[in-house]
């Protein structure tokens, strides 16, 4: 799936949306497990999100769109300092996908691909499709 897509595809889940931009070193091996250990801590493993990262100029941009509880413990993680990046900033945090969507796409026009290393990726899967 190409990155237009995956930024489409997670436009279309919600009901709520937020937009992290993380900065400085990342580890983005750790990152999607230590995101959802967080969110079975602290909001319990009944509730769904999917998430989709990429990179850019400014960093690593990270997309979540699920449910209420999710998204709000997600918030958190990103705003509590964590073992797993340096530093984050709140770009977009709503129930608007449009909004939502204009701000990664915002985003994306600043997408820099990197050498031999996976330069997006995430959870999200076009609709139709299973793991």
């Amino acid at each position: 799936m190409k990155l237009p897509e995956y930024i489409q595809t997670i436009s279309e889940g919600g009901p709520a949306f937020l937009v992290h931009c993380l900065m400085g070193s990342i580890n983005i091996r750790s990152l999607p497990s230590a995101m959802r250990d967080y969110v079975n801590h602290n909001a319990g493993c009944a509730y769904q999100y999917r998430y989709f990262w990429f990179a850019t100029e400014v960093g690593l941009v990270v997309a979540v769109s699920g449910d209420r509880k999710a998204v709000e413990a997600l918030d958190d993680f990103f705003s509590t300092p964590q073992p797993t990046y340096e530093e984050s900033e709140l770009q977009y945090k709503g129930n608007g996908p449009k909004a939502f969507l204009r701000v990664l796409n915002s985003f994306r026009r600043c997408y820099m691909g990197l050498d031999r290393q996976r330069s997006y990726g995430g959870s999200v899967l076009p609709k139709g499709e299973t793991a």
